[in-house]
């Protein structure tokens, strides 16, 4: 997939489509009806260096793809945040992004919590 910088578009996706990725993606990821709308995702782990691990996946990720999500990160878990900061809410750039993330996680063992 290109990166942010050369495919992200400018605009927000609506409602709709919003609904339509959403029943795509894992069911982990919640939809954050806030201005502007987000989704997250929250991890857990065994100790603080497997989250480490994994944010640290992330960011490489991140880097290579050009779109960086909110991360928030300690002993035992993780939350990933996403959103397009250009496009004031969500694109498909995130939902891309949600779902390489979870190929990361699942290589990492990581468990979802509520």
């Amino acid at each position: 997939m290109e990166s942010c910088e050369h495919s992200c578009p400018s605009q927000a996706l609506t409602d709709e489509v919003l609904a339509g990725r959403m029943a795509e993606l894992n069911s982990a990821w919640q939809l954050l009806d806030e201005s502007p709308k987000k989704i997250c995702r929250d991890f857990k782990f065994k100790n603080f260096i497997e989250a480490h691990e994994f944010v640290a996946k992330v960011a490489e990720l991140a880097e290579a793809d050009n779109h960086h999500p909110d991360i928030n990160y300690g002993w035992g878990f993780a939350k990933i945040t996403f959103y397009t900061h250009n496009a004031g809410g969500l694109t498909e750039m995130d939902f891309a992004s949600a779902a390489k993330i979870d190929v990361i996680a699942s290589a990492c063992e990581a468990i979802q919590t509520k």
